[in-house]
């Protein structure tokens, strides 16, 4: 196990709280702003980025990194994914767009802030980034598939750790793809729950509620990341 990082001086941490909180707000807002606009008429949203063509997947991959940035809800960025483009697709453009939107969260809090700032935003994000620094990449993968663990606070924290962007990236991948599919599945079945696809899906979460409910009470109670 590496050695602990120096802690910042309490001026340094109140200057990073400041900092990041701004930045909360700011994105808060944008994303609030966003969602709405998208949300008044996902029907042509939709269909223009359908029209795109062969680009399709790269324009919706990127339109959910986007999106990711600015706190949108990670869950329904997948079920969008589903709408627009299916199970199949939609889930490949969302975890992609997924891995580069926690990537750019990472990288936007490494700007603003120190690999010594977490403790700014908390000791639940201290301990998350001091969980974290020791195996970037397990880390990162067990906390996207752990429920209840925030999306965008992961991304965020991560980038005030000694984890590089594309152990972020390829976490997020790994760890939320059983979740990723199963949010896709259901926003592309809508209004047609008789789809194989569905049927897939309800098994998956059954099965992960149980996996969920047996290992992480026997593992991570008391030793997990928050």
């Amino acid at each position: 196990m590496p050695p602990p990082e120096p802690r910042s001086d309490p001026e340094e941490l109140l200057k990073i709280r400041r900092r990041l909180a701004i930045l909360a707000v700011v994105l808060a807002t944008l994303g609030s702003i966003m969602v709405l606009v998208v949300a008044l008429d996902a029907g042509d949203a939709a269909d223009a980025v359908g029209h795109v063509g062969g680009v399709e997947l790269i324009v919706l991959a990127l339109a959910i990194a986007a999106l990711s940035l600015v706190f949108t809800p990670a869950a329904l960025l997948c079920a969008a994914a589903g709408y627009v483009a299916g199970a199949a697709e939609g889930t490949v453009a969302a975890l992609v767009g997924l891995s580069l939107g926690a990537m750019g969260c990472a990288a936007i809090a490494r700007l603003v802030g120190t690999p010594q700032g977490a403790p700014a935003l908390g000791r639940r994000a201290e301990r998350l980034a001091n969980w974290i620094s020791v195996r970037p990449l397990r880390s990162i993968a067990v906390a996207r598939l752990i429920p209840g663990v925030p999306f965008h606070l992961v991304s965020y924290v991560s980038g005030l750790t000694n984890a590089s962007l594309l152990s972020v990236g390829a976490g997020t991948a790994l760890g939320f793809a059983p979740r990723g599919f199963l949010f896709t599945v259901l926003g592309g079945t809508i209004g047609d729950l008789d789809r194989p696809e569905t049927r897939v899906a309800a098994i998956l979460s059954v099965v992960l509620l149980v996996a969920f409910a047996v290992i992480g009470n026997r593992r991570w109670a008391g030793r997990g990341p928050l």
